[in-house]
């Protein structure tokens, strides 16, 4: 060896992602388990973007039917701790509702964590942060904002994966809070 070359010793860990690549090229892998491994990250991954596309769709005001059926299953509930909606019918128009009582919002979520449970079904959670602007003249802070954890549950139907229930539960709110007749 050369007086300028030095050699250390290197260890490896692998995220349960790269472990399988690793096992791929170095040979190890098996292709049956690969294959479940890889459907579970997509089946994860369609029902991840669900809670993404909820919440984008509630800041972009664009709130139909065709959102909610793109979403939901047919006998979804979505329960938030001041009011709760069953099915999808009707579903849009009460967010629609909802959002009235803000001149806009944002809403910032963590990565979900999916957690398949069999192929029928999946629970899904995230941390959310809530703005709620309120409309110019309104009493009291400016802004309402919350910080929220959420929980779903997804299964798959004849449209793909679809939520069946989401739940949001405040951990912190702070501003003031919308009140009965703020909507516009």
């Amino acid at each position: 060896m050369r007086a300028d070359c030095q050699v250390f010793d290197v260890r490896v860990r692998c995220s349960a992602a790269t472990s399988g690549l690793r096992q791929v090229l170095l040979g190890a892998h098996r292709p049956a388990r690969d294959a479940r491994a890889m459907n579970s990250v997509t089946t994860a991954a369609e029902i991840s973007t669900l809670l993404d596309r909820y919440l984008l769709g509630l800041d972009d005001e664009k709130l139909d039917d065709a959102w909610a059926r793109a979403l939901f299953s047919d006998d979804a509930r979505v329960e938030f701790p001041m009011a709760r909606h069953e099915g999808v019918e009707g579903l849009a128009d009460w967010h629609r509702q909802a959002l009235d009582a803000f001149a806009r919002t944002q809403h910032l979520h963590s990565p979900a964590v999916v957690d398949l449970t069999g192929d029928e079904r999946a629970v899904l959670r995230a941390n959310l942060v809530s703005t709620h602007v309120h409309h110019p003249g309104t009493p009291g802070d400016p802004l309402f904002v919350a910080g929220t954890l959420v929980r779903g549950e997804a299964r798959p139907t004849e449209r793909g994966w679809r939520l069946t229930d989401l739940a949001f539960r405040p951990v912190w709110t702070t501003g003031t809070p919308p009140r009965a007749g703020d909507a516009r």
